[in-house]
């Protein structure tokens, strides 16, 4: 059995009871609602799911909250806005009755009219340290126990509601790699989302949290990597990008080290 954790915030509610009526009996849906006027934790099953409030704010957290929730063998990472394609249950499964030793798969995203989320590889098999930047959240299945046992979760600091508002997609696949965990690239289509993405706004305030994200993966060498990564961020694009973001990202990096690594 598949649990499918969903993220959701503010009032979403019918969203998710509409992915629930849509789901084949192999899933169980989890779902952390985050309601910041929210006094009390509370967790309602009547609905048919389980539904747990939280006011907590941030992304991540809410993240961190829906992975100790998980009970079944294989869990799902959602938001409350994707779909599935059908039979996505049975590819999940397959994928990983064919990759035993796998700890994590990362499939794929097509938008609503059915296009590639985003510039896809080929196949990259199995995922190293050059490929943390290429996943997204909810490509994302996972062995329930191997995930506990890691005690992995999502950094806290990172993501939408928090201090520096993206990058805790690499930061989660880093330190899986880091603890010994092994990441497979399937590259089958599994949920549909529109097309959107906080990463490829290059505002100060996303270049900041880039910035810090470089430094919480990397440390110290963020420094040099910073140069790196803004040369590939120009290539992608096919333009050259503002040379004054390039500075923003080394205050990111400051930030990171004066704030959190060193308070």
């Amino acid at each position: 059995m598949i649990d499918i954790l969903v993220s959701t915030f503010g009032e979403s509610k019918p969203l998710v009871e509409s992915l629930h009526k849509n789901l084949p009996h192999l899933c169980k849906l989890k779902v952390v609602h985050q309601q910041p006027e929210a006094t009390v934790k509370k967790k309602y099953t009547s609905l048919g799911f389980d539904y747990y409030t939280s006011d907590t704010i941030g992304l991540s957290k809410s993240r961190n909250i829906a992975l100790s929730l998980v009970s079944n063998e294989i869990g799902l990472i959602a938001d409350d806005d994707v779909s599935y394609i059908e039979g996505f249950e049975n590819t999940i499964v397959n994928a990983f009755e064919t990759f035993s030793e796998a700890d994590i798969i990362v499939f794929r995203i097509v938008t609503p009219n059915g296009r590639p989320y985003k510039q896809y590889w080929k196949d990259l098999g199995w995922l190293g340290k050059r490929h943390i930047f290429k996943p997204s959240s909810i490509e994302m299945a996972f062995r329930c126990k191997s995930i506990q046992d890691a005690k992995l979760q999502f950094d806290e600091n990172f993501g939408l509601g928090a201090r520096f508002p993206l990058g805790e997609e690499a930061i989660f696949i880093s330190d899986a790699l880091k603890k010994g965990l092994k990441i497979r690239c399937v590259p089958l289509d599994i949920v549909v989302h529109p097309y959107e993405s906080t990463g490829k706004i290059y505002t100060n305030k996303n270049m900041i949290a880039r910035g810090a994200q470089l430094a919480r993966i990397f440390g110290y060498p963020a420094f040099f990597v910073n140069f790196a990564f803004f040369i590939k961020l120009c290539l992608n694009e096919k333009k050259i990008l503002k040379i004054s973001l390039l500075p923003i990202m080394f205050k990111g990096t400051i930030q990171y080290f004066k704030e959190i690594k060193n308070s």
